[in-house]
């Protein structure tokens, strides 16, 4: 996480486009448009609250890794998940 975008840690996953996990996401009343268009680098954060501190933290160095690029425009979303497990 020294570097924007950070080094790839694993095979990056091309199954699903950005375009169509976008249709999926709801905005909450009070967030702000979920446009992705006139970013160059949008990144999605899938968090929950059962994972508790890992969330926080995570959470936390996605936000520091992203203030590392200076020239570019970087979308942040958070995605919670937490009635994904609710329905299990």
């Amino acid at each position: 996480m020294s570097t924007f975008p950070p080094k790839q840690q694993a095979p990056i996953d091309s199954l699903i486009s950005l375009n169509t996990q976008m249709k999926f996401l709801k905005p909450l009343s009070q967030s702000s448009n979920l446009s992705i268009e006139n970013f160059d680098f949008v990144v999605l954060v899938f968090w929950n609250r059962f994972m508790g501190r890992q969330s926080k933290r995570l959470i936390h160095f996605v936000q520091v890794n992203s203030k590392l690029e200076k020239e570019k425009k970087v979308k942040i979303i958070y995605v919670n998940t937490d009635n994904v497990f609710s329905k299990m």
